[in-house]
């Protein structure tokens, strides 16, 4: 048979009476409108930003808990995006620069020309590391492989270079060893971010607040970014530490445990309101999960 069926089968009965009836797709679709969960496709970098810190960013376990922090009461005023905590002894580094990678290819203005105006600001993926744990080649190599992933119809390379340079100018590092600094920034953030209107942005932060013991310094730090997400209402905030900042529960959304399946493996396993997503790590960065 040469010809593909793609429409609804009528019914009838002898009474002459027709049944109304769609494919298995089309319900699903239907009701998840119904629902109010399918949104409409991105139609310019603003909308995708918005999509991806709140209903899809590719990764499972991160929808997951993007699904858990929209039922939450702290993300619910103004459906502020989600402030969640990574906790991990392994693997959250490279975990951050995935998400980071994946947001920046997926907003990317190229995306968006026959719809998109023109716009000052674009969406911005911010990187606070603590202790240096950002490689620079594997930053580049990880947006590199995220970008082809996207643009598997693409074959001319200086076309991949000229996203690949776009997408890097608008992911920034920012060194935080010292929480002094960590403070000033993120009080330069909170008004930088707040200028930019709607537009959401993530800000990603390796080792929170790292080995800092001075008791005010780290409230001053944690007062800093509760007020950034306060106060701009588009900050997507994701901390990563190896154990659970009690500091922080007040603001934190929902909780996500990583964890190497075995040692020395590329499996791990991630937590998220007691369910376990597996998630494979490699040099391209988070490949599933």
């Amino acid at each position: 048979m040469n010809d593909t069926f793609t429409g609804t089968i009528p019914l009838q009965k002898s009474s002459g009476k027709r049944y109304w009836s769609e494919t298995a797709f089309n319900w699903l679709e239907r009701s998840q409108r119904r629902a109010g969960k399918l949104s409409e496709e991105p139609s310019d970098p603003t909308k995708a930003a918005w999509n991806f810190t709140r209903e899809s960013t590719g990764f499972d376990f991160l929808d997951e808990a993007i699904k858990a922090s929209m039922h939450s009461t702290r993300a619910k005023h103004g459906n502020r995006p989600p402030f969640l905590e990574l906790i991990g002894k392994d693997g959250t580094t490279l975990a951050l620069i995935s998400v980071a990678a994946r947001f920046v290819v997926s907003t990317r203005r190229s995306k968006f020309l026959s719809t998109s105006p023109e716009s000052p600001f674009q969406p911005q993926a911010i990187l606070m590391d603590s202790f240096h744990s950002f490689s620079m080649p594997q930053l580049v190599r990880i947006v590199r492989s995220a970008l082809v992933l996207e643009m598997t119809h693409v074959r001319d390379t200086a076309i991949i270079d000229l996203e690949m340079e776009e997408c890097l100018n608008r992911i920034h590092l920012i060194f935080v060893s010292d929480v002094t600094v960590a403070i000033a920034a993120l009080e330069a953030l909170r008004v930088k971010l707040k200028s930019m209107g709607p537009i959401t942005n993530l800000v990603l932060w390796d080792e929170f607040l790292g080995k800092v013991s001075d008791t005010a310094s780290k409230m001053e730090a944690i007062r800093q970014l509760t007020r950034l997400w306060h106060g701009t209402n588009n900050a997507f905030i994701m901390v990563a530490s190896h154990r659970h900042n009690t500091s922080l529960a007040k603001n934190i959304t929902c909780q996500i445990i990583f964890e190497q399946k075995r040692k020395e493996s590329n499996l791990y396993l991630a937590k998220v309101c007691g369910v376990e997503f597996v998630v494979t790590m490699g040099t391209a960065g988070m490949l599933s999960g």
